[in-house]
């Protein structure tokens, strides 16, 4: 996409946020809530979007959101497909295999990197005391994954090969029992899971971020991804989703009474301590939009194949074509844009006056 033509673009996406915000009620004549957008989420720690679902914060923003909670990304597919649900947060790999399976959506944003909160643990007993120790030995990741991508860079900087070692492809939820019963020498695995592991004894051997590779790093995220059709008729609504999630997340870094709030009803769904909470989530960053704007990050130009977020996806796609799990790569290049996130950023909104 040429600059004329970004920029074109991104003054219509603010002109329509603008627009849409004034048909949204601003408090001066119109009711809020009349942009209804319908959001699906999953248990996990992704603090802003938990924080804006969990203390309403939709507030004065314009927006009238139906929550419907779903298990994984892949279960929510169906649901963007009947238009039941429009934005929902999910996996790289997952949203990478919607657009695979032709479902007509756009990744928008990024709702977390957890690149610190995922890695490599060895049972006690295993053998392993370094991931040199892997040869031959059982690995529980789920296939497909950016656990099975950056398992893969960890071979690669062994010398190993990923038949070098017994892939057993499994669930997250999988990996504790199998863990604990000896079914798996190790596992590569995130949170809220890794926790578990680690109490049941595993030995962690590095954490994603170690590996300091962009492309891996990147890959390892939770995307927004939205109906094309939706974001096309409400594009203002959509914008003011993304902001919404800024102003909880900056709520959740800065008001420690707030975060407790948050932490706490999340350790309620989790089965876990609020604290325990708090740990794992002080693993994951959140992006910022500044973040996600800056063209040495996520998104750069709309669209454009240089983007290095493009570029991780692409990488993990076609590792999940050699695992057999997707038939071949999709275009992820035509289904990243990146001017929702710039115009959430230039354009007045209402989601920081809560």
């Amino acid at each position: 996409m040429t600059a004329i033509k970004r920029s074109f673009r991104v003054v219509v996406v603010a002109l329509a946020i603008a627009v849409g915000l004034t048909a949204c009620g601003d408090g001066t004549g119109s009711k809020a809530g009349d942009e209804k957008i319908k959001v699906g989420w999953q248990y996990s720690t992704q603090m802003p979007l938990m924080a804006v679902r969990i203390l309403g914060l939709e507030g004065k923003s314009g927006l009238s959101i139906e929550w419907t909670r779903f298990d994984n990304g892949p279960a929510t597919f169906p649901a963007l497909a009947r238009g039941d649900v429009d934005i929902a947060h999910m996996g790289a790999g997952a949203a990478i295999t919607a657009i695979e399976n032709g479902l007509d959506v756009t990744i928008i944003g990024v709702g977390q990197e957890f690149t610190k909160a995922e890695g490599l643990i060895a049972r006690s007993g295993s053998g392993i005391s370094s991931t040199g120790g892997l040869k031959g030995k059982r690995v529980g990741v789920v296939a497909g994954s950016s656990g099975y991508f950056g398992l893969t860079k960890v071979l690669e900087s062994e010398s190993l090969k990923i038949d070098d070692v017994k892939v057993v492809n499994m669930q997250f939820a999988q990996m504790v029992p199998a863990f604990e019963a000896g079914d798996v020498d190790a596992v590569y695995v995130a949170e809220p899971y890794r926790s578990r592991i680690l109490a049941a004894g595993g030995t962690q051997l590095l954490s994603t971020a170690d590996l300091d590779d962009v492309a891996v790093s990147t890959a390892d995220t939770s995307p927004w991804v939205v109906r094309t059709s939706f974001l096309a008729e409400h594009p203002g609504a959509v914008a003011e989703f993304i902001r919404l999630n800024e102003s909880a997340r900056q709520k959740y870094e800065s008001d420690a009474e707030i975060a407790t709030r948050v932490n706490e009803k999340v350790a309620s769904e989790l089965n876990m301590t609020a604290d325990q909470v708090k740990t794992i989530a002080s693993f994951a960053v959140f992006p910022s939009l500044a973040d996600q704007s800056d063209k040495s990050n996520f998104f750069a130009v709309a669209g454009s194949k240089a983007s290095p977020y493009v570029e991780s996806l692409t990488r993990l796609a076609k590792l999940q074509v050699d695992f057999g799990s997707l038939k071949a790569v999709p275009d992820v290049a035509g289904r990243v844009d990146g001017s929702v996130i710039e115009a959430a950023s230039h354009a007045p909104g209402k989601a920081g006056n809560q």
